[in-house]
């Protein structure tokens, strides 16, 4: 099995209380944001796979979560794409960002650094961290696991106990969540999810 450099996981199957829906399955332009997320993660690598509960997304490739940590939230989804040995480096995104752009992205996956994150623009000292995306090598799952063993679910607990590079956040508006229908942003730009360019 060859290895990529990089791969890209869609983190789904979070609870949408909000949403009344799964977020992916929210009609986003002419796709879901689950395709939406897809679409741009084809254009950082060709290896896409989709974490969260089985038979999501078909008929994208599904990694589930490990058995020693199965149902413990977004960060058991990142052990196991790191776990899957697929990928060197992994792009972890949210399905729920839409308007992210593909040049902030490749700033993240370029970093030399294991982890690498962008600044929250909205935190009050300007340290905070945004929990997702995120870039991550293979070589970091052995601090998940331990972090999960330590009932640690929180990926930004996770981010602070490795230390992890932060860089400059993109345009508030590109980083966005849709966290209810209100939040569901006007047509995105189409240079954004082409993949040809």
């Amino acid at each position: 099995m060859d290895v990529q450099p990089i791969g890209v996981a869609i983190l789904v199957g979070g609870q949408s209380s909000r949403m009344g829906r799964p977020k992916h399955d929210v009609p986003c332009g002419d796709l879901t944001m689950g395709e939406s997320a897809v679409r741009l993660g084809r254009r950082i690598s060709p290896l896409i796979v989709i974490a969260g509960p089985a038979g999501t997304m078909p008929p994208h490739d599904h990694i589930a979560d490990t058995p020693e940590h199965a149902g413990r939230g977004p960060l058991a989804g990142i052990e196991a794409v790191l776990r899957s040995g697929l990928a060197h480096r992994w792009l972890i995104l949210p399905c729920d960002m839409p308007a992210l752009r593909v040049e902030d992205l490749q700033r993240l996956v370029s970093s030399p650094e294991p982890v690498c994150v962008f600044v929250d623009p909205l935190s009050a000292d300007g340290v905070g961290l945004l929990h997702l995306p995120v870039a991550v090598d293979g070589s970091m799952a052995d601090t998940i696991s331990a972090a999960l063993d330590a009932h640690c679910h929180s990926v930004g607990r996770w981010l602070s106990s490795v230390q992890a590079e932060a860089v400059a956040s993109p345009p508030l508006e590109s980083i966005h969540n849709v966290n209810s229908p209100t939040d569901l942003p006007g047509e995105l730009d189409d240079d954004r999810g082409s993949p040809d360019r």
